[in-house]
Formats: structure tokens, C-alpha cells, sequence
């Protein structure tokens, strides 16, 4: 018999699929947690697997078991649903839409063998308000639950309603980095108890660093004065110089950084360059700025703009891994 409580599990950033004995009883004991209560909350650093490893870490225990299982997994992007969705399917080398599939407004990569779908928050809703039960699925991942939209509160109120009417069987996981957790287990029905189960991964979330525009006077040419026009809010062509002369500085800084080059067989063997994410507040900012840096062809860039306009496949190029040698800058829009 399973309890209807909530129960808190703390993740933290770590290697926690297939890595070590220890991390296989976590594993179990985690997926022991959720099978045993109806309403598990989930707070783990950003990168600590909770969208990717976690459906699996079910999926797999109920094909040791031989057992029946039907997961979805919300995200409140459409880009988040689809490319986490690809990337589990790669990850268990299996064709995208059979095992593991996805669905965002009509775009629908499933079939009837998909075990595990990853789908945006509103389709969810939809599904559920449409068949009023939910027992279509054995687990329900609500990801990134702290954002609050008014989709995801619907959603919420819904599944509140159908997992203590029709639906006691189901597992809900609530997810997110940042979550209320004493809150969101009181709505769900049952205060945090004294002794919290804590399951723990090993490990940190990535270090961040934050340069201000100061700390970069002397890398490079900054004037000492910056207009800031705050009756009328934009970026000023200076501050788009700055920006531009910043990611042509990262060759030197990298160079400066890493062992000479190596040859290989003939081949000289090139500098790894890392990625760089350009966040803009618009569409008219992210073409400019797409603009100028695809004018920098020297500069081995591949230029990629993100934001709600691009096509399904320009959306997936983003993903990709640039060719060797050059540097990947995605120009995207401001998130929520």
C-alpha cells in the first residue's frame, strides 16, 4: 500500500546514471521513493539530470520488471520538450518517437510504443482536462514547477483534483531548481513531515562567474563613458562593439590558455573554442546583432539566432556541434 504524502528529494549536480555502485542503490532507492508515494518534489541544481535521467531511472526499473509503464515528462518550452526528447533517445540509442518521444502543439513525434514523451505544459493540460482522469499515465514529471504560468497552475489544480478522485494510482514528480518545496507539498495535501527523506547526489552546480562591464576595462577598449539613455531603453552601437570586441578577445584568451597545437599524423590539430550565448531583449536587437557578427568571417563563428520565430530545424542546428575550429554564438531572446 502506498502512502498519499509529498516527499522532498534534493539532487545536486553530479554524474548520476551508471557511474558507480553507490549511485545505482541511489538510483533505487530514489525510484523506491516515488513508487511509494503519490506526490514526490524533486529540487536539483540546474545540469543535475532531473528532465534526462530520472524518467529513465523509472523506465528502467519497470523493464528490469517486466512491467507495464507509461511516462510523460512536462516542459514549459516547446524547444525544451523536443531537443531534451532527442537527446534521451540518443542516449538509449534508439530512433526518436518509438521509446522516446515528444509532443509540442500539433507536432507530434510518438507512437505506440513510446514509453516515455516529453510534451509542453499546456499539451499536458489539454490531455488531461479533455479525458478527465489521469491514468493514461503511470508517472507525470512537471518540470521547472517553480515558473508558475497559468497553464502550469491549471495544470496543478487538475491533477490535484483527479490524483485524489480517480487517479490514485498515478506517481506525480514536481521539478525544479529553485522550488518552494514546503509549499507546494502543503497544496498537494500533506505537510512536510518532521524527518524528510533527502536524496542527495555527489557533487556541485556549475561555478558561475559574473564580469561587469567594469572588470572588462584593459581587455578590452571600453570608453569611460557609457551613454545610458533611460528615458528611452536600447543598446547603443557602442555597447554591441563591446559585446562583439568581448567574443573576438575569447580566440586570444583561449589560446593563452590551452597547450600548443598538436599534429597529428600530418594534420595540425585545432584549438577547441567554446560556445557563447548572446541573450538580446528582441527580435530587431538579434538580427543586428547576427548581423555584425557574420560580417567577422575571419573569426570562424557559426552564427545561430533563437527566438519564437525560427523553424522547427532551425531551432535544432542550434544543437549542433560546430565544426572544429570554430566558435558556436547563439543570439536568443530574454527567457521568461
Amino acid at each position: 500500500m502506498f502512502s498519499m504524502c509529498s516527499v522532498l528529494v534534493t539532487l545536486e549536480k553530479g554524474v548520476i546514471r551508471n557511474a558507480s555502485i553507490d549511485c545505482e542503490d541511489k538510483d533505487l532507492a530514489l525510484v523506491s521513493l516515488i513508487e511509494n508515494n503519490s506526490v514526490v518534489i524533486i529540487r536539483g541544481a540546474t545540469g543535475s539530470g532531473k528532465s534526462t535521467q530520472l524518467p529513465q531511472f523509472v523506465l528502467d526499473h519497470y523493464h528490469e520488471k517486466n512491467a507495464p509503464c507509461n511516462l510523460v515528462v512536462t516542459q514549459p518550452h516547446k524547444i525544451g520538450a523536443s531537443s531534451i526528447a532527442r537527446w534521451v533517445a540518443r542516449q538509449r540509442k534508439c530512433a526518436l518517437g518509438s521509446l522516446v518521444g515528444y509532443q509540442v502543439g500539433l507536432e507530434k513525434m510518438a507512437s505506440e510504443h513510446t514509453r516515455l514523451i516529453y510534451m509542453t505544459t499546456g499539451v499536458l493540460l489539454q490531455k488531461v482536462v479533455q479525458a478527465k482522469s489521469l491514468t493514461e499515465y503511470s508517472h507525470i514529471f512537471i518540470d521547472e514547477v517553480h515558473e508558475r504560468t497559468e497553464e502550469l497552475d491549471f495544470l496543478l489544480l487538475v491533477i490535484r483534483k483527479l490524483l485524489f478522485s480517480n487517479s490514485r494510482r498515478v506517481r506525480v514528480i514536481l521539478m525544479s531548481a529553485t522550488i518552494n518545496c514546503k509549499e507546494f507539498a502543503e497544496y498537494f495535501g500533506t505537510p512536510l513531515r518532521s524527518q524528510n527523506p533527502v536524496f542527495e547526489v555527489e557533487g556541485a552546480p556549475y561555478a558561475i562567474e559574473q564580469f561587469y562591464l567594469d572588470d572588462l576595462r584593459g581587455l578590452i577598449p571600453i570608453s569611460q563613458a557609457v551613454p545610458l539613455h533611460w528615458d528611452e531603453p536600447g543598446i547603443s552601437v557602442q555597447m554591441y562593439n563591446i559585446a562583439i570586441s568581448l567574443i573576438q578577445k575569447f580566440d586570444t584568451m583561449e589560446d593563452q590558455d590551452q597547450s600548443p597545437k598538436e599534429e597529428t599524423r600530418g594534420v595540425m590539430k585545432l584549438p577547441e573554442r567554446g560556445s557563447v550565448l548572446v541573450f538580446l531583449p528582441g527580435l530587431a536587437e538579434i538580427e543586428y546583432m547576427q548581423d555584425a557578427l557574420s560580417k567577422l568571417g575571419s573569426r570562424r563563428l557559426q552564427v545561430y539566432p533563437l527566438h519564437s520565430t525560427v523553424t522547427r530545424e532551425e531551432q535544432n542546428e542550434v544543437f549542433l556541434v560546430p565544426v572544429a575550429g570554430y566558435r558556436k554564438v547563439t543570439v536568443g531572446s530574454i527567457p521568461p
